[in-house]
């Protein structure tokens, strides 16, 4: 299947998109929904609403088990090329209605001190990052740093939707790199299934897993000493995010959190293994 032709495929009826993934967000994660209907009203959580269904159609293609990894790269810097000239205040061939929805959010980015740029920037970087560990495993500074710019994004993301008068540090985003970290291992068994492995080279080594991952007292052992790590970042992230003086942003982080220490602790109940 060309490039061109599976676009057209996966984009087909986008228009109905938004109000699609809205629902996906809502089913998936209930509390980042529930924020954004509590905080992020009117044009503001419109536009949070088209970078959320624009990046999340991206995912979705790039997660897709049946198009080509070339296909998938194409996509990526056809849309870069798109979005640099957006931000460069030109006017490029806009294809669909995907690419209004991202225009319309980089328009409104420019006017309000693009704060966006960089979120969207980390997005594209765990994109391809995202095709490149396909059917291999990743090594453990860049399985961390996927999650940080991950954590990094959403954490930027937030507060510009939320409180765009706050300057973003580092610190704040601790607890969305612990989320992502909880992600990984919610999502692991299905996930090797398609081919990703959220576990580095180093890990297995040092644990000496077995090569099929398979669950045995090593698999539990390493388990048990990530969730250790997670908790400590969680503990740490929530004591940097507390001091924010605005009750909304803290709400909608504990919130966010709350959903992956449930997580935490059923894995916890189940002796360390992941179902």
């Amino acid at each position: 299947m060309t490039y061109h032709l599976c676009l057209i495929n996966f984009w087909r009826g986008l228009i109905k998109n938004i109000r699609s993934y809205m629902k996906t967000l809502k089913k998936h994660n209930f509390e980042a929904y529930l924020a954004t209907q509590l905080f992020i009203r009117g044009k503001r959580g419109r536009l949070a609403n088209l970078l959320y269904s624009y990046l999340r159609c991206i995912d979705d293609f790039v997660d897709n088990i049946n198009i080509d990894k070339s296909e998938q790269k194409n996509l990526l810097i056809e849309q870069s090329k798109i979005i640099n000239f957006l931000y460069n205040k030109n006017k490029p061939e806009i294809k669909n209605y995907l690419e209004e929805a991202i225009s319309e959010v980089i328009t409104y980015d420019i006017e309000n001190g693009c704060g966006l740029k960089t979120v969207i920037k980390k997005m594209f970087e765990v994109f391809d990052f995202d095709i490149k560990r396909k059917n291999t495993i990743p090594d453990l500074e860049g399985l961390n740093e996927y999650s940080k710019k991950i954590g990094d994004a959403y954490t930027r993301a937030l507060l510009f939707f939320l409180a765009p008068s706050l300057e973003y540090k580092e610190e704040y985003s601790i607890s969305a790199y612990a989320s992502h970290q909880v992600h990984l291992l919610r999502d692991f068994l299905i996930d090797k299934e398609n081919g990703y492995f959220n576990i580095s080279k180093e890990e297995i080594k040092k644990y000496h897993i077995k090569e099929n991952l398979i669950q045995d007292k090593a698999f539990s052992c390493w388990l048990k000493d990530k969730i250790g790590n997670i908790k400590f970042l969680f503990i740490k992230g929530k004591k940097e995010f507390g001091v924010i003086p605005i009750l909304k942003v803290r709400l909608t982080g504990h919130l966010y959190c709350s959903r992956y220490e449930r997580v935490i602790k059923r894995i916890e109940k189940n002796g360390y293994k992941l179902r």
